[in-house]
């Protein structure tokens, strides 16, 4: 008795009931999601679980997309704010150093407040309403002022008798004006 070995099956096992339908959908489903999902819906055979779940995939790609663009154009337009704001305090404490010369020349003295005044009598400049600007007392010295304006990285920008700069820190004092 011969026994004949048995051939083993070398074959690849085919995916049972995949068509030429199913790969065009496919295709449609990876280049047109939208004529893909249609064709999807409307000539292949499979199971509604399936179809729902490629739906869902196919919909919410493009949602997530849209929300990281909005996300990233957010904080870009937050960073062009920002930065308009401190161009707009930077042009305010030259304007208030403008104001002060002109104070200075019709007076022979600065103007003096012992805190952040609405405006400088003889100028047609009003100060602006901004919570991050502030004023140094210099009541006692008439030939001295110092104003300030916090920016959004932590910097200040500084208008005074030495003239106009940028500080690293807030400054407390006339002396802290001096060195700009």
């Amino acid at each position: 008795m011969d026994q004949q070995p048995q051939s083993l099956n070398t074959q690849t096992p085919s995916l049972k009931g995949w068509g030429a339908r199913d790969t065009i959908v496919l295709i449609f489903l990876i280049l047109f999601p939208i004529i893909g999902l249609i064709l999807m819906w409307a000539i292949t055979q499979w199971d509604k679980k399936v179809k729902l779940i490629v739906t869902a995939v196919i919909v919410l790609i493009p949602l997530l997309v849209i929300a990281f663009l909005s996300l990233v154009v957010t904080t870009s337009l937050n960073s062009a704010r920002e930065d308009a704001q401190d161009a707009r305090k930077d042009i305010d404490v030259r304007q208030i150093l403008i104001a002060q010369e002109l104070y200075y020349g019709q007076h022979g003295q600065y103007y003096r407040a012992a805190q952040y005044p609405s405006d400088i009598p003889g100028t047609s400049f009003t100060m602006p309403i901004d919570p991050s600007f502030g004023w140094i007392d210099n009541t006692q010295d008439p030939e001295k002022f110092c104003v300030y304006a916090a920016l959004q990285n932590d910097t200040y920008f500084i208008a005074s008798h030495s003239g106009y700069g940028q500080l690293s820190q807030q400054p407390r004092t006339l002396l802290d004006c001096e060195n700009l």
